[in-house]
């Protein structure tokens, strides 16, 4: 995926989507706005010159060879620049990677094999973080899964509990570093 640039200067993200009445696919620029909004809804409305109307569209499912396998985080930490970072961070910030704030459906399973569903807040190439109403120690090993739109398979990847601070009544947040 390649930047391109809106008419007013603002940032487009290249995607490749696809109505879901005609199934015409089509590459197309979207604002970080609306590409966060595809990414938590799956879904986006757009005008299709096919069915003539306002539609709802998704990300194109592609797929993928043997030798092309999903690298979801290679292709964020590209994506990612591409997102503005925060105006004033409250404290320095001590990440390598710029995190993209997106809404993600995640499953999170302990070494004892207890497993949940939650949600990303925010995600990057080396970490994540999400919230829970389950506690998770410091130090504690976790597999996490990820299913994106188009892929054929889910992502797991092994992550490392780093941080977490209260999130409300109930629930703590959790920052996980990525090992592998």
């Amino acid at each position: 995926m390649k930047p391109a640039t809106g008419n007013r200067g603002t940032p487009l993200i290249s995607v490749e989507l696809e109505c879901l009445e005609c199934h015409q696919r089509l590459w197309s620029g979207l604002s970080a706005g609306e590409f966060r909004s595809l990414t938590s809804a799956w879904q986006l409305a757009r005008s299709c010159s096919v069915c003539g109307k306002l539609t709802e569209w998704t990300f194109t499912e592609t797929m993928l060879g043997v030798d092309q396998p999903a690298d979801f985080w290679g292709w964020l930490a590209n994506a990612g620049v591409r997102f503005a970072p925060p105006i004033a961070p409250p404290q320095q910030e001590r990440r390598q990677e710029p995190r993209a704030e997106m809404e993600l459906p995640l499953r999170i399973a302990t070494v004892g094999g207890d497993e949940e569903a939650v949600t990303s807040e925010n995600i990057s190439q080396s970490g994540l973080c999400f919230t829970s109403a389950r506690d998770y120690l410091p130090g504690e090993s976790l597999l996490i899964t990820l299913k994106t739109a188009g892929a054929v398979a889910p992502t797991v990847k092994r992550g490392i509990v780093v941080r977490t601070s209260p999130a409300g009544p109930g629930l703590t947040r959790y920052g996980v570093r990525l090992v592998d």
